[in-house]
């Protein structure tokens, strides 16, 4: 809410007789913050007036939160204030843990978001005493300690800058071992054994080309030590298998303790001990099978495929902790799916315990609430209909992260939607107009807080409901993703790879 006031009234306000401005910024306009009291609650109010104080000045009121709402949040910066502070950051961040920061484009209100140690902060003076007592505690526990920026990039559209920060660092004990077994007393070579974590980093800059937001999220812990060496020994072994060169994959899925291979036929195999290869498989489909999902927590098998040719497609969901007569998984539901009683291929499946999410080549969605284990459930209503949004191409992918967060990623759009515990209630969060390919998609685990992870030609990108981070930008086409808690798996062609 914007009200236009006089300079007195200003002053009555601040509670003396002529309002001290101490701190300018923006060119023209001086600043101050007043916390006002009434009777029902506390309003946080921020004013910008003229040097000569004879102009009227806007004041902004927000319901105080203890926080603070920047009036200049909606402007966009222009090109030239983004460079202006592309210029000092990739001046200053690699200088972090050596020398003072370059605060000139903070804005006194700034907002600090740091999700790798969980702080959420505002002030310029709460940021500069938290910088520094980082800095200093991070060169007390880690003798070797330095910063390399890996890239910084101006995003016009969104008046944000993105980078993407290494920071490298050594402890006492480790570098105690480099120096008395491994004869490493050279600080260049020390440099070179450090450990490392990656970062990316948000600027979000105002109207005045000021930082009035900075995002800290991780991206790659480096923990390559925690990797089970007895893995290499199973892939190993299982490249080796007759069993495993003899199958037609058409795709796989992991499970609890087991993996799912789907052929070209139909049929599934469970793996259930990797070491001993001890399978077990069932036909899940008479006629061809298109997606396949499992559910963790109860241990369910979720696909979607065909029995009779030009029909609809049919749900199944199996229990393999239950086998009836035959020895194969107990079938819970069986159940025909379509968008609007047409015939629709399905090209994407995500299942949880209460929901199902089934995406079709002509874009549409089809959602499924309720327990999922219960076998007269039939609840569902359509997220998206082909009919309106054919344009945005085939559904590749679809994720469904806690929280009721719902990723749907098409040929040429990346939607974001909040789906509610109630029926037909959801919500369109966010839109990126970006196209995505098969299997080159996934969702993070809780360590990487759930991301939705996409790789496309030029790198690889996280998104989160309300950003979008670039990390990894290396160029080749990729083939496959995967991640596992804090590792993340990419199979690509190296473009300078000659073939």
């Amino acid at each position: 809410m914007n009200i236009l006031i006089s300079r007195r009234f200003l002053a009555s306000l601040a509670g003396r007789q002529k309002p001290v401005y101490n701190v300018e910024r923006g060119g023209h306009y001086y600043k101050k913050k007043f916390k006002l009291r009434t009777k029902n609650d506390h309003v946080l109010a921020f004013c910008q007036m003229s040097k000569n104080f004879d102009d009227v000045s806007c004041l902004h009121f927000s319901k105080y939160d203890g926080g603070y709402v920047n009036p200049r949040k909606s402007d966009k910066p222009s090109w030239d204030q983004l460079q202006n502070v592309l210029l000092r950051l990739s001046d200053s961040l690699p200088k972090f843990g050596l020398q003072k920061l370059d605060y000139t484009v903070f804005d006194d209100e700034v907002e600090l978001i740091d999700r790798v140690f969980h702080r959420h902060m505002r002030g310029l003076q709460n940021y500069m005493y938290y910088a520094g007592a980082t800095a200093v505690v991070l060169r007390t526990i880690h003798p070797v300690f330095y910063t390399q920026v890996l890239n910084l990039t101006p995003i016009v559209e969104d008046s944000t800058i993105r980078g993407r920060c290494r920071t490298y660092r050594m402890n006492i004990l480790d570098m105690i071992l480099n120096v008395v077994f491994r004869f490493k007393w050279k600080y260049d070579d020390l440099r070179k054994e450090a450990a490392f974590t990656d970062t990316i980093h948000i600027f979000h800059v105002d109207g005045h080309g000021m930082i009035y937001r900075h995002v800290i999220d991780r991206v790659l812990p480096d923990d390559e030590k925690t990797f089970n060496q007895k893995s290499k020994k199973i892939v190993t072994k299982m490249s080796k298998s007759n069993f495993v060169q003899d199958l037609q994959v058409q795709f796989f899925v992991d499970g609890r303790d087991s993996i799912f291979v789907a052929e070209s036929d139909a049929t599934v195999h469970q793996i259930l001990n990797a070491r001993q290869f001890e399978t077990r498989f069932f036909r899940a489909y008479k006629i061809l099978l298109y997606q396949m999902d499992y559910v963790q927590e109860k241990n369910l098998l979720v696909a979607v495929g065909e029995d009779l040719p030009g029909v609809n497609p049919l749900l199944k969901i199996w229990n393999l902790n239950q086998l009836d007569k035959n020895d194969v998984p107990f079938c819970l539901r069986c159940s025909r799916i379509s968008p609007g009683n047409r015939v629709a291929k399905v090209t994407a499946l995500t299942a949880t315990v209460s929901l199902i999410a089934v995406g079709f080549e002509d874009s549409s969605v089809l959602i499924f609430r309720g327990d999922i284990s219960k076998d007269k459930q039939n609840k569902h209503f359509t997220l998206r209909d082909g009919l309106t949004c054919t344009e945005d191409g085939a559904v590749v992918a679809l994720a469904s992260a806690p929280d009721g967060i719902l990723y749907v990623g098409t040929s040429h759009v990346i939607l974001i939607y909040s789906i509610h515990s109630k029926e037909k209630d959801f919500k369109l969060l966010n839109t990126f107009k970006e196209n995505i390919f098969a299997r080159c998609w996934a969702l993070a685990d809780k360590d990487l807080w759930h991301q939705f992870v996409v790789a496309k030609r030029e790198g690889v990108y996280f998104y989160q409901p309300d950003l979008k981070a670039a990390a990894h930008l290396f160029d080749g086409e990729k083939i496959l993703i995967k991640t596992s808690k804090n590792h993340l798996l990419v199979i690509f062609r190296d473009v300078n790879t000659v073939e």
